[in-house]
């Protein structure tokens, strides 16, 4: 984690040494930056953005503010970097899936992804993953199989909502309805 983090806070420091000379005039920030992460406080991803406000901090000689608003997919933190003053300040820190997956789900979105915010960086990629629990017996993907084909009806399959890319990912997965678990 600690070289994801390293990687955020080259990338932001990259982002802010790329802007325009007139920007380096007005020292930019003149204000704090406010990070608006679309996780719970103690989440992985609240974790990395927090690491990455401290390293920030002494680079910019400003304070970096990390706000969570989780929920809804990520549209509650869309929406207040989307009310927020479009001067640099405020920072959005999300998953792909408020961008490219919600807008499709959602017919009443209130940002629209293209016009409404700039990317900035890839901060992180991570892995999906397919979790059983110990009365399973399971140890593999085949152990699995066999559990819920022997078990009809026992397993379920969870994601973070509606939208989410796990739950996009995982409810068409041939894999997943193969052995018998109801994505719908």
């Amino acid at each position: 984690m600690r070289h994801i983090a390293n990687r955020l806070a080259a990338l932001a420091v990259l982002a802010f040494g790329l802007c325009p000379a007139a920007v380096h005039a007005q020292q930019y920030p003149t204000q704090d930056v406010h990070f608006i992460c679309a996780f719970p406080a103690g989440s992985g991803a609240d974790v990395i953005v927090r690491y990455f406000a401290e390293k920030m901090r002494p680079l910019l000689n400003r304070t970096v503010i990390v706000e969570n608003k989780p929920g809804a997919i990520g549209r509650i933190a869309a929406n207040e970097v989307k009310a927020a003053a479009p001067d640099g300040t405020t920072l959005m820190v999300m998953p792909i899936g408020p961008m490219a997956v919600v807008p499709h789900v959602y017919k009443d979105l209130t940002y629209d992804p293209i016009k409404d915010f700039t990317p900035v960086a890839l901060g992180a990629t991570f892995q999906f993953a397919i979790a059983a629990g110990p009365e399973s017996g399971a140890k593999t993907w085949k152990d699995f199989v066999a559990w819920v084909k022997a078990n009809p009806g026992k397993a379920s399959y969870a994601t973070s909502g509606a939208g989410s890319s796990g739950l996009r990912i995982g409810s068409r997965s041939t894999s997943i309805r193969h052995c018998g678990i109801d994505t719908s």
